[in-house]
């Protein structure tokens, strides 16, 4: 196992060019094909394997533990698919005309602007920029790896747990809606 940080994020890239391409596949296989779905459990897997590596735990497959690392986030997402199918189903139930009027009163009633300055304070400067460079500038991971001056796969990982990070803070910001 690699000793010092350096090391470690080498062998971290070196796994994530060398076996991205397979656990792609068979994900989008699993997982039918759903995008957003793949690019999080795969970057959940990495994670997962270079907090291993870091933590010098002794991996000695790396493909096989990716695969079943791989099978239970999958697993784990179909039981979130689910609960949301299930969720959505409880609330056709319900014939409520006034849903949409009920929500956009809500939203007018507390400003938008609060509510996005409220998930924007959240953020620290560092995850804005992340931001700003992505989806406002456009870039691929690969030009602002090179902003960073770091590798593609640790700016995936560092966008992965930004997308957590958000839909997290929105959940708790809407669930003070309701």
């Amino acid at each position: 196992m690699p000793e010092n940080s350096n090391e470690q994020l080498k062998l971290c890239g070196k796994l994530w060019n060398e076996y991205e391409p397979y656990i792609r596949k068979y994900c989008s296989h699993k997982l039918n094909g759903s995008q957003q779905d793949v690019d999080d459990v795969i970057s959940e897997a990495f994670l997962i394997l270079c907090n291993a590596i870091d933590k010098n735990t002794k991996i000695e497959n790396p493909k096989a533990w990716l695969y079943g690392t791989v099978n239970n986030l999958i697993k784990e997402k179909y039981t979130e698919i689910n609960e949301q199918k299930n969720l959505q189903v409880s609330l056709e139930r319900y014939d409520l005309p006034y849903e949409v009027d009920y929500i956009d009163k809500l939203i007018k009633d507390k400003d938008i602007d609060t509510i996005l300055d409220e998930i924007l304070n959240a953020l620290s400067d560092d995850e804005k920029n992340l931001i700003s460079l992505f989806y406002e500038d456009g870039l691929s991971y690969k030009k602002i790896a090179e902003i960073y001056q770091s590798n593609e796969f640790a700016v995936k990982q560092r966008s992965y747990r930004l997308k957590k990070k958000i839909k997290k803070t929105v959940r708790i910001k809407l669930e003070k809606f309701f």
